[in-house]
């Protein structure tokens, strides 16, 4: 107990005594999924618009942690996929991508090079997604008649570049996601996310 204790008092004096920063931010995230068959379905991409509010701690010249908060969605659409629709008729593409919404919470470890004001960093750690919202399928529902995952789980891998002016952080970074787990699944399919991709611009203040 005494052990954990003073494991606990040392990271809380590390985090006082070395630099903070807090930032919020946004960005699209590009996304599709692929079924557990020999043919594609649902692997076209989606672009979509996600939020962020993040901190960045423990920081020492060459690395420090980042762990952000972030609502995001994912899913996929199919443009080839031909269906009867409602009216009984035949439809070619989905009116609609298939997606779902995500709580996000990640933590990366970031090794930098600092240049001056700016820096390049490249970061990598788990993250995991809370659904929110609908967890059913909107077109197709006698076909796609499942439901999305509640939780996934897997890692992120970063790159990106800072630039600090009066204590101003500007964070320009590129992401990719992977999900260990299925995304959704039905009674004829198991569709898996093929990769997330993200684009996201924050900034924050350095305390």
């Amino acid at each position: 107990m005494k052990k954990w204790l003073f494991l606990l008092s040392l990271i809380c004096s590390v985090s006082v005594f070395s630099q903070t920063t807090v930032r919020i931010g946004v960005g699209a995230t590009v996304s599709s999924m692929t079924a557990n068959l020999k043919y594609d379905i649902m692997n076209d991409r989606i672009v979509t618009f996600n939020l962020s509010a993040a901190t960045d701690y423990l920081q020492r010249k060459y690395f420090y942690l980042s762990s952000e908060f972030k609502y995001l969605r994912m899913g996929g659409d199919d443009k080839e996929l031909y269906f009867l629709n409602s009216h009984g008729e035949q439809q070619k593409g989905l009116s609609d991508p298939e997606s779902w919404d995500y709580l996000q919470l990640n933590t990366k470890f970031r090794a930098r090079l600092p240049l001056g004001n700016y820096a390049i960093y490249a970061g990598v750690g788990p993250h995991i997604n809370l659904l929110v919202g609908n967890r059913r399928f909107t077109n197709i529902p006698d076909v796609f008649d499942g439901q999305a995952r509640r939780f996934l789980w897997g890692e992120i891998f970063e790159a990106g570049v800072t630039y600090i002016y009066n204590k101003v952080l500007f964070d320009l970074n590129a992401s990719y996601q992977l999900n260990n787990s299925s995304i959704a699944r039905t009674s004829l399919y198991t569709f898996d996310s093929r990769g997330v991709w993200g684009i996201n611009v924050s900034a924050g203040y350095v305390f």
